[in-house]
């Protein structure tokens, strides 16, 4: 079993929707990258700031996997290994998903 996050684009970034999420730990704003280096850049910084891990990916800058997964900031899958999706969460809960992965291993 893999686990891993894509990072994509900023759910709130200062000029399009600030929040509490818009600013990073020196309490510095965050606006959406606009290259993908710049992309690279911020999720390298969350990366480090939230002690992440896990295997993070980033999405084009284009937003490829944002767009085909669903438009939402926090959402979550669980693809089996035939590639299918298993259980959707429009917001991730770490509990409830770890009910979901291990309905998966009893079925499978």
């Amino acid at each position: 079993m893999h686990f891993l996050t894509i990072y994509s684009k900023e759910a709130h970034p200062i000029s399009e929707r600030p929040g509490k999420f818009t600013y990073d730990a020196e309490v510095n704003p965050i606006d959406q990258p606009t290259t993908y280096q710049q992309r690279v850049a911020l999720a390298a910084k969350t990366i480090a700031e939230e002690e992440i891990i896990m295997l993070v990916l980033v999405d084009e800058i284009d937003n490829p996997l944002w767009c085909s997964y669903g438009r939402l900031p926090n959402n979550a899958y669980l693809i089996g290994q035939d590639g299918f999706v298993n259980y959707y969460q429009k917001w991730n809960d770490a509990a409830d998903m770890e009910v979901a992965i291990q309905r998966y291993f009893i079925e499978h």
